[in-house]
C-alpha cells in the first residue's frame, strides 16, 4: 500500500459517513435482560415519569420492513486501527467502548442507500413505520421515579387504544427482599 493512501482512505470513509448521517434514522434499544439505574437516568425523564418498552429480537424482526436494519452495536476502541469490509452501515453501529453499559440494539435504514418502496409516511422527527404493537411489545414499564399518577395514565391510554398490553413498574422500582 502506497505511503499515505491508507490516511485518504479514511478521509474518504469518514466524508462519506458525514454526508450519510443526516439520511440514516436510527431507533436505539437497551438489550439488558432487566431494566438498570443507568438508562433511566440517561434516557428517562425524571420529573414527569418515562416508560420502557420491552420486546425481544425474536418479536420484533420478523415484523419489521425489509428496508430496516437490525444489528447489535460492536464497542471498540477508537485508539486500535479497525478494517473491516466496505458497508456504508458500519459506523452506524459502532461506539467506543466506553458505551457498552447501554448494551445497544439498533434498528436503521438509510433513506438514499435503502430500497424503500414507494417511502414510508415521513414525519417532522423522522418516518412512520407501521408495526403491531400487540405482537411485538411484551410489557411497558413505568419509570421507578414516575409519580404514582402516570402508571394510571399508561393504563388508561393502552386501554382506550385496545391493546393488550401488560403496563407494570419498572423491575427497578421494587423493595428488595432484605
Amino acid at each position: 500500500m502506497a505511503p499515505g493512501s491508507m490516511s485518504k482512505s479514511r478521509q474518504l470513509f469518514r466524508e462519506t459517513f458525514r454526508q450519510q448521517r443526516s439520511n440514516t434514522f436510527v431507533s436505539c434499544w437497551h438489550s439488558g435482560a432487566s431494566d438498570n439505574d443507568a438508562m433511566w437516568r440517561l434516557y428517562g425523564a425524571e420529573k414527569d415519569g418515562s416508560v420502557c418498552v420491552r420486546s425481544t429480537v425474536a418479536k420484533l424482526a420478523p415484523r419489521l420492513p425489509a428496508w430496516v436494519m437490525l444489528g447489535r452495536v460492536n464497542y471498540v476502541s477508537y485508539d486500535e486501527p479497525w478494517l473491516e469490509e466496505a458497508n456504508a452501515y458500519i459506523p452506524f453501529f459502532r461506539k467506543r467502548t466506553c458505551f457498552e453499559h447501554e448494551r445497544e440494539v439498533r434498528l436503521l435504514f438509510n433513506k438514499t442507500l435503502d430500497d424503500i418502496p414507494n417511502g414510508p409516511g415521513q414525519t417532522a422527527t423522522g418516518f412512520a413505520v407501521a408495526f403491531d404493537p400487540e405482537q411485538t411489545i411484551s410489557t411497558i414499564y413505568i419509570s421507578p421515579t414516575a409519580p404514582a399518577w402516570f402508571e394510571q395514565v399508561v393504563q388508561s391510554s393502552v386501554r382506550r387504544l385496545g391493546m393488550k398490553i401488560e403496563v407494570a413498574p419498572a423491575p427497578m422500582a421494587r423493595k428488595p427482599v432484605f
